[in-house]
């Protein structure tokens, strides 16, 4: 039981790493080709892709932890477990790259975003004043630190539930024949 735990935590790990960083490394394709991220659009695809590289990295840590580790077979607790520790060290990771881009690579970043958000917003005569003015106060209260805090709840929750839908479509029942057909063939 101990080396199924450790292979599934090294196995977590690893994913959630090679998650974190394809989630850096796509934040900082956009920041470098200056893409703008307020486009309807834009913002569907970028939902699109991240939503598709969080199933990849999900699915393949599973079928990874089922196939290398489990000799073929996964429980549906055994995937979403393995699934929701990919999440939680992905979150961890991107939150620290994300603080690190924030305050260093990148600190005049939130504020564009916040001028960005503003402008999307004063184009739309159906936003009342005061409004408005919450949407302003709180962009300027916007900072890295405060950035990444309000995230862990939404990467958290998104963990949770991609992980039990993943886990459906990657548990695999135990081949009770295989069992069979190794014993036959050592007789």
């Amino acid at each position: 039981m101990k080396n199924f735990q450790t292979n599934m935590l090294s196995n977590a790990a690893l994913f959630g790493l090679y998650l974190a960083l394809s989630s850096f490394i796509l934040m900082l394709l956009y920041w470098v080709l200056n893409i703008n991220m307020f486009s309807i659009g834009m913002s569907m695809l970028n939902l699109f892709i991240t939503l598709g590289l969080v199933i990849l990295f999900f699915w393949l840590s599973n079928k990874t932890l089922r196939d290398k580790y489990l000799d073929g077979s996964l429980t549906y607790g055994q995937g979403f477990i393995n699934s929701l520790i990919t999440g939680i060290v992905s979150g961890i990771i991107s939150l620290i790259l994300t603080y690190i881009f924030y305050k260093f690579i990148a600190p005049d970043y939130l504020a564009k975003i916040g001028e960005k958000t503003l402008e999307m917003l004063q184009n739309n005569p159906n936003i009342p004043e005061n409004t408005m003015k919450e949407v302003e106060a709180k962009m300027a209260a916007m900072t890295p630190e405060s950035t990444v805090i309000k995230a862990i709840p939404y990467s958290l929750g998104s963990s949770i539930v991609l992980s039990l839908i993943v886990s459906a479509f990657t548990k695999k029942k135990p081949d009770i024949f295989a069992a069979e057909n190794s014993t036959e063939e050592e007789n």
